[in-house]
């Protein structure tokens, strides 16, 4: 019988991702927006690794910028996995807002927004992609608004995190965010199950914000989050409670983060 496996002839890399690679761990990886490479790459000879992100790289960028030619950018968007698509706006939201306008482009950044597991290291950007436009409750679909419209003037929200080191007053903007919620059970279940992920574990914080409804940027409800999105440069620390929570505590939500992704 016939070896039916697919032969994948080994490529050196091509020298333009030579250009963009980053070391995970001491090994060669592609972290771009456009795709990620899952094995350590060859810089020097050839491998199977190399030939698959290159097909894949060189793939995305003809299609990328034959789409942004012809502005059609939720093309763009649907060939980038949810995670990275921020990094394509970042870099091109001034355009997409100069082309599609104040509603087309809340809801594309809404769809974007609320698939990031991590906003960390794109949260600088925040302000300015809110900012450009004039109205950010754009973002909210109908039941959202009727939702938000129902809220109280003035809010309690919650950001449920963590950290390896004691948090206090002096130190508590490291963990300020865009991403809250008005439901306490469900951040603390974040502060305990999600955070951790990203930063350290040894202490599980609630933080508790008081707020007009004039300063929520957005409100978001479709991944049972109940979020409440706000710029995090205006957050005025006055107003800030802290609260370690026990890592013991049992959440008295079970809410599964996985079924929206």
């Amino acid at each position: 019988m016939e070896d039916e496996r697919i032969h994948i002839e080994e490529e050196l890399l091509n020298n333009e991702i030579k250009e963009l690679v980053t070391y995970i761990n001491g090994q060669p990886h592609l972290r771009h927006f456009l795709c990620w490479s899952y094995f350590p790459l060859d810089l020097t000879g050839k491998s199977t690794s190399n030939t698959m992100i290159n097909q894949e790289f060189t793939f995305k960028k003809k299609k990328c910028e034959e789409y942004f030619k012809k502005k059609k950018y939720n093309d763009i968007l649907t060939l980038l996995d949810k995670q990275t698509q921020i990094e394509w706006f970042i870099e091109h939201y001034k355009k997409v807002y100069s082309d599609i306008g104040d509603k087309k482009y809340y809801k594309m950044l809404k769809e974007i927004l609320v698939y990031i597991d991590n906003h960390d290291p794109y949260r600088k950007h925040y302000s300015d992609l809110i900012s450009i436009g004039n109205d950010s409750t754009e973002m909210m679909t109908s039941n959202e608004k009727k939702r938000f419209n129902k809220l109280p003037q003035k809010l309690t929200i919650y950001r449920g995190t963590s950290s390896h080191k004691k948090i206090t007053k002096s130190n508590v903007t490291e963990l300020f965010g865009n991403s809250w919620s008005i439901d306490r059970e469900i951040s603390i279940w974040f502060g305990k199950n999600h955070s951790p992920k990203f930063r350290g574990s040894k202490y599980i914080i609630l933080l508790t914000y008081e707020l007009d409804k004039s300063d929520v940027v957005s409100y978001f409800t479709e991944r049972g989050e109940n979020e409440i999105f706000l710029d995090y440069t205006k957050i005025d620390l006055s107003r800030i409670t802290i609260e370690e929570i026990p890592k013991k505590y049992i959440c008295k939500v079970n809410f599964n983060h996985e079924q929206f992704q």
